[in-house]
């Protein structure tokens, strides 16, 4: 709601895309994105919420204003809130 309200660009990953990037399936168990963090990107976590903010960074750069086209792969922008 802050960035939305900062007009600042923004894309909202759905867990599922995150595990199907990571894993390769939208389903994947929170010790199966782990192990594959480790296996992937050679990075050991014991917290699942780390390893998943690690596994967004791999997503791509953050959009930019002075970016022309989105480079990173999932482009979902959130273009109005829905609360």
């Amino acid at each position: 709601m802050a960035l939305y309200d900062l007009n600042v660009p923004f894309i909202e990953i759905p867990p599922t895309q995150l595990k199907k990037f990571v894993t390769g399936k939208g389903t994947a168990k929170k010790e199966h994105m782990l192990m594959e963090v480790l296996d992937r990107w050679h990075e050991k976590f014991f917290d699942d919420n780390i390893c998943d903010a690690f596994s967004l960074v791999q997503l791509g750069p953050p959009p930019s204003p002075t970016r022309k086209k989105e480079t990173c792969w999932l482009t979902r922008r959130r273009q109005s809130p829905t609360w």
